[in-house]
């Protein structure tokens, strides 16, 4: 083997193991959401009944606050409401299909949602 066979061989096999990190895809699961989410902003996501969610959110600041609901007049209280203060993760419980609202409270923070299933 020459130099530039050596040379061209160790360029493609490390371009090939970096091609997996540009995607849309968590080595865990698939990226349904991610934003950075301020006070009053909302963004919408599609979830399914019965598929495991996982949200990480990350303050931009000193602290966050925020809810997600069920997109709908129906829907009394959040299903989930949090105030952190460092990264954090929490596991949404999906009880039907539908749109859900992502609503910042206070602050800001960087917000990502995983689907595992």
């Amino acid at each position: 083997m020459d130099r530039r066979q050596f040379v061209t061989m160790v360029t493609i096999t490390a371009l090939g193991g970096t091609a997996g990190c540009l995607g849309d895809e968590d080595d865990e699961g698939e990226v349904v959401l991610s934003t950075e989410l301020s006070t009053s902003e909302s963004e919408t996501f599609e979830a399914e009944e019965g598929n495991e969610y996982e949200l990480t959110a990350n303050p931009t600041g000193s602290r966050a606050k925020f809810q997600i609901r069920k997109d709908s007049s129906f829907a009394p209280s959040p299903m989930l409401r949090e105030t952190i203060k460092s990264e954090s993760t929490f596991d949404l419980d999906i009880e039907t299909d539908g749109t859900y609202e992502l609503t910042g409270l206070g602050g800001g923070a960087e917000i990502t949602i995983i689907e595992r299933s």
